[in-house]
């Protein structure tokens, strides 16, 4: 029988991760069932995990919710040339707590920082756990929206995760 489509988002984490099996293990021993991306359908609060490679992982960390990125975070990343590509079930609003121990867990595994891909905005560590910890709406938007302005600050387009 089908399920039904549940609503998720996505989280790029760079880091060491070689094997997709391998971010599954360090996750599951943090107590965070996942399981390797397939073609079936994600269930509400699942966690699906694929390690990939992309030469250029750099560019697509150098902007974030606050401007630049630090360099050395950027540098950080062009290191490793590969990440976590993370698809949680659910909106961010529904888990918050739930996202951030994930993001804790990869954080302690050597994620070099995060990724909500539905705005594309790159974020270190310790600002995007802080608003998911809160649980608080506005940080939970803030988390996981970006703002993309002009010079004078007019705001020229808006993405964001489902919330």
């Amino acid at each position: 029988m089908a399920r039904d489509r549940v609503p998720s988002f996505f989280l790029l984490v760079p880091g060491p991760f070689r094997a997709t099996a391998d971010v599954v293990a360090v996750l599951g021993r943090r107590g965070i069932r996942a399981k390797a991306r397939d073609d079936d359908a994600l269930g509400a609060g699942e966690v699906r995990v694929e390690v990939v490679a992309d030469a250029a992982l750099a560019d697509g960390f150098s902007w974030g919710r606050q401007g630049r990125v630090p360099a050395d975070i950027v540098r950080g990343v062009a290191a490793h040339g590969r990440a976590a590509l993370i698809e949680y079930g659910a909106r961010l609003d529904e888990h918050p707590k739930r996202v951030a121990a994930l993001g804790r867990a990869l954080q302690d595994a050597g994620g070099v920082a995060v990724r909500m891909e539905a705005s594309g905005g790159a974020s270190a560590w310790e600002p995007w756990l802080t608003q998911l910890e809160s649980g608080n709406p506005f940080d939970l938007y803030a988390s996981a929206v970006l703002l993309v302005g002009d010079d004078e600050g007019n705001v020229l387009h808006l993405r964001h995760a489902p919330l």
